[in-house]
C-alpha cells in the first residue's frame, strides 16, 4: 500500500466509529479522493514499468470531427471517430443525426444505408434552402404535408380524386398556397377535410 493511500484509508475507516469520534474526524474531500486515486494509478503504472503519463495522453487527444449530414463539429477521440465511421460506412455522423438515422432505419425495415442517404438528403436540402429562406422552407413543408394527406406525395405522381381522398380540394389548396401564402393553404385543407369527412 502506498504512503498516500494509508492515511486516507485510516480517515475513512475511522469515520465509522462512534458518533463522538466521527465528529472529531475530518472526512476527506472529493478533491483529496481524486488526488489519491490518481497517485495510486501513477504508482501502479510505475511499478509495471510504464510511464504514468502515457496513460493520460490518449484520453487528452481529441480531434474535431465535422458531421457529414448537418455540419456540426464535435471534439472526439480518434477511437470514437473510428467507431462511428465503421458504423456509418466511413461517414462521420454526429449523435443527433445518428439518432435520426436510427429512427429512419426503424421505419424502413432496418436498412441503415437507405436511412443515412435519406437523412443526408434532408440535411442538404435544409442547409441549402432552409437556413437562408425560413418562411419559404416552412411553406414548402406545409405543401409537402398537403401532398401527403392528399395521396399525391413522392410515391404517387398525380393528384387523385377517388373516394376518401382530398383530391380536388388539395389542388385548390395548392393553387391558393401559390397565390396567397401558406395561411390560405392550411385553411383550404381544413375546409376540404371537413367537407369530405
Amino acid at each position: 500500500m502506498t504512503a498516500a493511500v494509508a492515511p486516507l484509508l485510516a480517515t475513512i475507516i475511522g469515520s465509522f466509529g462512534s458518533g463522538e469520534h466521527r465528529r472529531q474526524q475530518r472526512t476527506p474531500s472529493s478533491h483529496e479522493l481524486r488526488s489519491c486515486v490518481a497517485d495510486h494509478d501513477d504508482n501502479r503504472e510505475a511499478e509495471d514499468g510504464g510511464d504514468p503519463r502515457d496513460a493520460a495522453r490518449p484520453a487528452a487527444e481529441v480531434e474535431d470531427a465535422r458531421c457529414e449530414c448537418c455540419g456540426m463539429s464535435e471534439e472526439c477521440t480518434p477511437a470514437y471517430i473510428g467507431a462511428v465511421r465503421r458504423r456509418f460506412s466511413g461517414r462521420w455522423v454526429c449523435g443527433l443525426c445518428a439518432e435520426a438515422v436510427a429512427e429512419e432505419a426503424g421505419k424502413n425495415g432496418g436498412d441503415r444505408e437507405a436511412a443515412l442517404a435519406a437523412h443526408m438528403a434532408v440535411c442538404r436540402r435544409f442547409n441549402g434552402f432552409g437556413r437562408t429562406h425560413h418562411a419559404l422552407f416552412q411553406a414548402d413543408a406545409v405543401i409537402l404535408i398537403v401532398r401527403r394527406l392528399s395521396g399525391s406525395g413522392p410515391r404517387s405522381p398525380k393528384f387523385s380524386d377517388g373516394p376518401g381522398d382530398i383530391g380536388g380540394g388539395a389542388k385548390n389548396a395548392l393553387a391558393a398556397a401559390s397565390s396567397s401564402g401558406c395561411t390560405a393553404l392550411v385553411a383550404g385543407v381544413r375546409n376540404d377535410q371537413v367537407a369530405t369527412n
